[in-house]
């Protein structure tokens, strides 16, 4: 079985390095809008133009114009020899898969903007090939595959083409067939940090999905709740973090528009959120990776996060209500990105053999996970769930992910009906003790009520063993 995977590590570049990748990034930059300009301006397919001539762009077409020694000797243009070929060549077909995105939502009668053209705030990487092909003799052995490192690297640091060795935090080991590499400024370009994404295409055994399943509840109160009355442990920012953020919030607010002081802010304001960032997905790689390896099938809700956050505040004619506490409650939602955290659930079961299924999430927070009574009253607050049907009661986050685990299809059982109401509850805590697993106990917790008791696992399933 092959598998892509990509390796991210962080390079620590000297000031002479630093202000070369941004000059390369800036060239890369340079094509691509110029590129984008010349297909707005003179854009049309054969036979409109009163000559019968082709203005069709495309990346082959366009990609002719684009020698670097072509460059060299315009003395305009000569700055733009710093990259490489291969990353001009890269953003061409950047640029083609935004124009056929947008050909495409035109036909599906999508409203759409044409691409847009890449900016220094944002925009600020380049792509390069990991292996290039080569001419040259043949080997000792006999013959020669025509292929050669465009990067070399050591556990010290990775040497790239016109920008020499640079030195890097290398945590892992790279294997495989390495494929592609991507250079990237994250956190502000002025004092952001500079990473390499290594691409490879990696040879593994057929893997054996771990056994039972799983469902992620996730919310505001609780970011990470399964339906085995676990939680994640997410902490929130420190309150020194959070000072220091707020601190440099109020200097950018106090600074001048378009001065100097306040991009030097600015800077250090996004170098703070970038660390709190990096902070957050480091947990959910964590907590992802020790689902993936207990789990076989794991499913989750198919949020839209645009529609649970929506704003509060209306309009003059119809002002909103509660605009306060909606614009708090949506900051907490905002502080786990649920998006990247189902990205790193999928990815990771596909190359562990086992299975995410993305379940609509509709009422399963209202809906009792023990007689299936709809009702909005039973959830009383954010965290307790009372059945105005049946008397159960529980955590919401759990009842709710209780709920997903059973429209997912992952486990076969009959629903209890109300007349079974007294019966023991699936996740009721009599009689079961909850299993000892040391080595998820750092990231996963049992979840706790109101009255301070918790719920500990009851799922012959789902147990760690």
């Amino acid at each position: 079985m092959q598998i892509i995977r990509t390796y991210k590590l962080r390079l620590k570049p000297t000031r002479e390095q630093e202000s070369q990748l941004r000059q390369t990034c800036a060239a890369v930059r340079a094509v691509y809008n110029a590129a984008n300009e010349q297909r707005r301006l003179y854009g049309r397919p054969q036979g409109q133009d009163a000559h019968g001539r082709d203005s069709h762009f495309s990346k082959l077409n366009q990609s002719k114009d684009l020698s670097l020694r072509k460059l060299e000797r315009d003395p305009d243009l000569a700055w733009l020899s710093i990259a490489q070929a291969d990353s001009f060549i890269y953003a061409l077909e950047d640029l083609d898969q935004a124009w056929r995105k947008f050909f495409d939502n035109l036909r599906q009668g999508v409203s759409c903007y044409p691409p847009r053209f890449r900016s220094a705030v944002q925009d600020n990487s380049f792509k390069m090939r990991a292996v290039s092909n080569a001419k040259g003799k043949q080997s000792k052995k006999g013959h020669f595959d025509g292929r050669r490192p465009n990067i070399i690297f050591n556990n010290r640091g990775v040497r790239l083409p016109k920008l020499g060795w640079i030195s890097w935090l290398k945590h892992c080991r790279i294997r495989g067939d390495l494929r592609t590499a991507v250079v990237t400024c994250e956190g502000g370009f002025a004092s952001g940090r500079w990473y390499i994404c290594i691409t490879s295409k990696i040879d593994i055994a057929d893997p054996v999905p771990a056994g039972g399943a799983i469902s992620i509840d996730l919310g505001a109160a609780i970011p990470i709740a399964l339906s085995n009355g676990e939680v994640a442990k997410i902490p929130p920012p420190s309150n020194k973090t959070t000072k220091r953020i707020k601190r440099a919030q109020r200097a950018v607010s106090r600074s001048k528009r378009w001065s100097r002081r306040r991009k030097a802010r600015a800077a250090r304001l996004a170098a703070l959120k970038h660390k709190e960032t990096v902070r957050v997905h480091c947990k959910l790689h964590k907590v992802s990776r020790m689902l993936v390896n207990r789990f076989g099938t794991i499913a989750i809700e198919d949020l839209k996060v645009s529609n649970m956050t929506r704003s509060a505040m209306g309009t003059a004619e119809d002002p909103g209500r509660n605009a306060h506490s909606n614009a708090a409650r949506n900051q907490e939602i905002f502080s786990i990105p649920k998006h990247a955290f189902r990205v790193y659930l999928e990815y990771k079961a596909a190359a562990a053999g086992g299975e995410v299924i993305a379940v609509n999430a509709t009422h399963t927070s209202q809906t009792c996970a023990e007689c299936g009574a709809v009702d909005k009253r039973s959830r009383q607050s954010q965290t307790q769930f009372v059945c105005v049907a049946c008397g159960h009661r529980d955590n919401v986050s759990t009842n709710a992910a209780t709920n997903i685990l059973a429209k997912s299809g992952a486990v076969a059982g009959p629903r209890k009906t109300p007349s079974e109401s007294r019966r023991g509850s699936a996740t009721s805590s009599i009689g079961h003790e909850a299993p000892s697993c040391a080595a998820f106990s750092d990231e996963l917790s049992p979840v706790e009520a109101d009255d301070g008791s918790t719920t500990p696992d009851t799922s012959t399933a789902m147990s760690c063993g």
